[in-house]
Order: C-alpha cells, then structure tokens, then sequence
C-alpha cells in the first residue's frame, strides 16, 4: 500500500484502527479470491482479465467506464430540524457510496483531493466498496 494513503488513514482512523482496517481487508480478499490448490476462481486467470478488458475497450465501454468512475460528485445536502438538539447544530456527515475501491486508482485519487481537507463529524461508506456490495 502507498505509504501516503496509510498516513492518512492512519490520521483519519488512528494507527491501530487504520491497521486492523486494513487486516479485515486482507482477510476478506484472501476469502474472495481464494488459496490453495483446490480454490480455483476464474477471476484469478490472468488471461480472463485482458480477454474482458479488451473487449471492453472494443465496444468502447471501457474509456466510458473509465470515464464515469472518474467523475466523483460532491453534494451538499443541508438537512434542518426544528427540535435539534444544540449538540448536533453544524454536525456534519460525509457519506461515500459505491467507491468501488478495487477498479480505479485514479477515481480513487480524485476522491482524496475533493474530500481530503473536508471537516466532518462522521464517515460513512455504503454500496459497493470492492467487489461485493456492503454497509459499514
């Protein structure tokens, strides 16, 4: 892992949270993509990958994906209460959803550059993380 993005999970998380984070990652890809001799996944077929890819980029779906994933919107959504309690006044969340962290370093970038200075009180990601969909 880039040694700038675990300083800053590190930051954001702690070192301890940031590195039990990141181990429930580890186990969780070792159980998707398998071990052993008798854990085969297609995915894991080196040829499977290029054979997808370039098919892709023969319809052109490929650049339009690229495309999309890149294009991370920000919306801010001012939510009021009449009975809010003081404490909460100027809490703020930041809701990230459908990263699909595992397809696109640079969507991945651009989200480290428009949510990298923010002031929130709370994060919260949903959707599809990786490769498979999840609430934390």
């Amino acid at each position: 892992m880039d040694e700038d993005i675990l300083h800053k999970l590190e930051g954001r998380l702690g070192p301890l949270h940031a590195r039990q984070r990141l181990a429930i990652e580890t186990v969780h890809e070792a159980q998707i993509f398998g071990h052993g001799l008798l854990s085969f996944h297609i995915e894991n077929w080196y040829p499977v990958h290029s054979v997808v890819r370039n098919a892709l980029k023969l319809t052109g779906l490929y650049w339009r994906g690229r495309r999309n994933t890149e294009s991370i919107l920000v919306k801010r959504n001012d939510v009021v209460f009449k009975e809010l309690p003081q404490l909460f006044d100027g809490f703020t969340i930041l809701h990230l959803s459908d990263m699909h962290v595992d397809m696109n370093e640079a969507a991945m970038q651009r989200l480290i550059e428009l949510v990298g200075d923010m002031r929130y009180d709370l994060c919260v990601l949903t959707g599809t993380i990786g490769e498979e969909s999840w609430t934390v």
